[in-house]
């Protein structure tokens, strides 16, 4: 049995180190698309299940889109593109002029992951952002791309 004095040490060590990573939490540094809503901005992240490694080519694409009552898209709002975004997740952020987005109108966010000129990773489920009490910041899942998909 260690001696009272070795206890109390350990105890320190274990203590400090405890309330070290404590601090670290509560300093590591947030990302500005994560601050919280911002006018104008539209922030998110894109991801998929796949345990596959982007090569250097790969690019990002996201836009916002304004749907038609079937959910089609109706025009595009605003497209961002990210050259070699590195691997999963991927955050991103997206500006567009408030005035041009009408409140009784619905949008949606898509994403894709391209590699030279290819299709890799497409949204294929609805992202709603911005209107009718949608969000200004959206975590999304691609599918594999389908077949034929540009």
């Amino acid at each position: 049995m260690p001696c009272p004095s070795v206890r109390r040490a350990v105890a320190r060590l274990a203590a400090a180190g405890l309330l070290g990573a404590l601090a670290g939490c509560a300093t590591t540094p947030t990302d500005d698309a994560y601050a919280g809503p911002r006018p104008g901005v539209l922030t998110g992240s894109v991801g998929y299940r796949q345990r596959i490694v982007l090569s250097p080519e790969a690019q990002l694409v996201v836009r916002i889109v304004e749907t038609a009552r079937d959910g089609a898209a109706a025009g595009m709002v605003v497209e961002r593109r990210y050259p070699h975004p590195g691997q999963v997740p991927i955050r991103f952020e997206l500006r567009y002029d408030p005035p041009g987005v009408d409140a009784r109108r619905r949008y949606q966010v898509q994403a894709r992951i391209e590699d030279r000129g290819r299709t890799l990773f497409a949204n294929h489920l609805a992202y709603p952002v911005l209107t009718q009490g949608a969000p200004q910041h959206v975590d999304m899942i691609l599918d594999v791309a389908r077949a034929g998909q540009p």
